[in-house]
C-alpha cells in the first residue's frame, strides 16, 4: 500500500522513532569512536560511551572480564536526537516530539556516511524501522477491544477486569523478506498502552549500497501500515 494512502497525524503518539542498521565486519578501536564523536560533535554535543562486560562461568560462580567499549551514544543539546555508532549497529532515533520520517531519513543520511569512514563495517545484515507509541487512555479504565482491532482476551469464565498485558507477534509480510513485530503492553496504573512496531529485513548487503534507503522506504511504508491496522480507526483519529 503506498504511503501516501496513510493520514499524516499532526500529533502522532510517537514516544521514540528508531532507524537500525545491524553491522558485521572486523570491530573498530576506541580511536574510530573517539574520531566518529568528533566528526559529529556539533549537532550531538552529549556523548555517553558504550561498554560491556562479559561473563565465564567457572566452577567456582560466574566471573566477569574486563569491560571492553563497543561504541558511543551522541544526543542533541536537547536530548531529542540520538546517534548511535557500535562495533554491531548503527541507530539514529527521535525522542517526542516526533517530527517527520522525512527529517529522520536526513539525519540518518547525514550520519550513516561517517559511521561508515570510521567504524567500516564490513556488510548490512539488518535494516529495522522501528516506532514506540503511548496510545492514552483517558482516566478511566478502557476496553482495549475499543483501542486495538486485535486486543487482549480474558478466558471468559475469569473476571474480565485487565490489571497488566503484554504480547508480540511476528508477522512475515511477504515479498523481500520483510517481518513486522507488534508489541502491545498496558503496566499496571498506567493511563496509556504502547503500540511497539518493529519492521525490518535481513539482509547481506555492503554499507555502500544504494538500495538501503530504498528499502527503509518499504519498511517505513510496512510500518504505517502495521500501526492503522492495529488500531480502531476512531483512536488513531484523535491525533489527525
Amino acid at each position: 500500500m503506498p504511503d501516501a494512502k496513510y493520514p499524516h497525524l499532526s500529533k502522532a503518539p510517537i514516544a521514540e522513532a528508531v532507524v537500525e542498521f545491524k553491522v558485521s565486519g572486523q570491530p573498530a578501536s576506541s580511536e574510530a569512536f573517539e574520531r566518529f564523536a568528533a566528526a559529529l560533535g556539533g549537532g550531538y554535543p552529549k556523548l555517553s560511551k558504550m561498554e560491556e562486560a562479559s561473563f565465564k562461568f567457572l566452577e567456582s560462580g560466574a566471573s566477569a572480564t574486563p569491560v571492553s567499549r563497543v561504541g558511543v551514544r551522541l544526543a542533541s543539546a536537547d536530548d531529542k536526537d540520538v546517534v548511535i555508532g557500535s562495533i554491531r549497529s548503527f541507530v539514529v532515533s527521535r525522542l517526542a516530539p516526533y517530527q517527520s520520517w522525512d527529517l529522520l531519513v536526513e539525519k540518518v543520511k547525514a550520519t550513516w556516511p561517517v559511521y561508515r569512514e570510521h567504524f567500516l563495517p564490513g556488510r548490512v545484515i539488518r535494516a529495522g524501522v522501528r516506532c514506540i507509541n503511548r496510545i492514552e487512555l483517558g482516566d478511566s479504565a478502557a476496553d482495549l477491544d475499543t483501542v486495538f482491532r486485535a486486543g487482549p482476551q480474558i478466558p471468559p469464565d475469569l473476571p474480565q477486569g485487565l490489571g497488566q498485558y503484554s504480547t508480540r507477534v511476528v508477522v512475515p509480510m511477504g515479498d523481500a523478506g520483510v517481518v513486522v513485530a507488534i508489541v502491545q503492553a498496558l503496566e499496571p496504573g498506567a493511563k496509556h498502552v504502547v503500540l511497539d512496531i518493529d519492521a525490518f529485513v535481513h539482509l547481506e548487503v555492503d554499507p555502500d549500497d544504494a538500495t538501503l534507503f530504498d528499502r527503509l522506504e518499504l519498511l517505513h511504508d510496512v510500518r504505517n501500515r502495521a500501526f492503522f491496522a492495529s488500531l480502531h480507526r476512531n483512536v488513531w483519529e484523535k491525533y489527525l
